[in-house]
């Protein structure tokens, strides 16, 4: 909520523009664990870089509602899907990360510009997606979730391997054109992200 006057606002940072730092800073609120119907195990907000920055189109950071999604029937391999706000799930997510065969490194703060609490998370092949959360807590907190989640579906992986290679092989080419049609969804959704 609003900050009261004796405490100094936070300082902006350089990269992000004082409306995106403001809506960046309004949902300071800590993500929940989650045991939800469709697979949702942690969920917060979180802000999003855009893939892509140029002069002519000054992309904004842009707060919005992360849910992290484990490995189910509906889904392959864990994924974070995010939505315009929170109240926005039932409506649809506005796109969706798939967690296959990543890593999620942490940001020193000087690669952003100042931008505190920024982690990405690198898959081979695919453009990295930033994040930031509004504390190191809470940046921890994700950090450790969705790594929980990439090493759960791996050692799952590994075990299938050994008990049913085709049963194995069949959920890779899964996961894999799930990944693929995600990432296409993203790079169209960009535009109006």
């Amino acid at each position: 909520g609003p900050q009261p006057p004796s405490s100094p606002p936070p300082t902006r940072t350089a990269s992000m523009g004082e409306q995106d730092f403001k809506d960046h800073m309004e949902h300071t609120e800590a993500p929940q664990e989650e045991e939800a119907s469709d697979g949702c195990v942690f969920s917060g907000w979180l802000s999003k870089k855009p893939k892509s920055q140029t002069k002519m189109l000054k992309r904004r950071w842009k707060a919005r509602w992360f849910r992290l999604i484990e490995q189910n029937e509906q889904v392959p391999c864990p994924t974070i899907y995010y939505y315009k706000d929170d109240k926005a799930v039932a409506s649809g997510e506005l796109g969706k990360k798939v967690l296959h065969d990543c890593k999620v490194v942490k940001i020193e703060e000087k690669r952003y510009q100042g931008n505190k609490f920024a982690f990405d998370i690198l898959s081979p092949g695919f453009p990295k997606f930033c994040l930031m959360a509004t504390t190191e807590e809470q940046r921890e907190q994700w950090i450790g979730k969705i790594t929980e989640e990439i090493e759960k579906y791996g050692n799952g992986l590994k075990k299938e391997e050994e008990e049913d290679p085709e049963v194995a092989s069949r959920h890779r080419a899964q996961t894999t054109a799930f990944e693929q049609k995600a990432e296409e969804e993203l790079t169209e959704m960009e535009d109006i992200d």
